[in-house]
């Protein structure tokens, strides 16, 4: 476990993982999306695809009235962004990695009881990573943008886009598929 307090630290070790420039960004992306400044929708029926454990997991709220949620915010938040990096959309990639390191830090300076463990932190430095990378490939295509040059593997990025078209695929059979039907009589 690691123990972060986002709010006073900046640091993961000695490198510094949330910059002045990604703050800016984060905030303007949050409500360039959310004007209202709620994203409760996203949540609503995202699924993660992950099994839940809860409680077997050693997860507890501190709180027996309060539900043990599943982190379907931040996750959701996540899939959009794969999904628009996946259609080119990049803009758009890049501000809802930026929310998704949002509310994964938020949940670790409100949520979490105790240290936030080590992988938490790992997700908040790979969506900021990922929203820098985006925004790069945005502005100079994918010819010119190197992965490595933004810490992540290609190889990761390749698999997560495929899972990402798969989705959108899915989706779109199913809207498609249902438009094509003639109506029962």
């Amino acid at each position: 476990m690691t123990w972060i307090t986002f709010w006073h630290y900046r640091r993961v070790g000695n490198e510094e993982f949330w910059t002045d420039e990604d703050e800016q960004a984060a905030s303007a992306a949050w409500w360039r999306r959310f004007p209202n400044g709620d994203a409760s929708w996203i949540r609503a029926d995202v699924d993660t695809g992950r099994e839940w454990g809860g409680y077997a997991k050693g997860l507890w709220t501190g709180d027996s009235r309060i539900p043990l949620k599943n982190n379907g915010e931040y996750h959701g938040m996540e899939r959009h962004a794969w999904q628009y990096l996946a259609t080119g959309q990049y803009s758009e990639a890049s501000d809802y990695f930026y929310c998704a390191a949002l509310m994964r830090r938020e949940d670790a300076e409100l949520v979490i009881i105790g240290p936030a463990d080590a992988g938490h932190v790992k997700a908040i430095v790979t969506c900021l990573k990922m929203a820098r990378f985006s925004r790069a490939v945005g502005r100079f295509n994918w010819d010119f943008v190197v992965a490595e040059d933004h810490g992540l593997d290609p190889g990761w990025i390749e698999r997560r886009i495929m899972v990402a078209e798969q989705v959108l695929g899915a989706a779109s059979e199913q809207v498609l598929g249902a438009a094509a039907k003639p109506p029962q009589k």
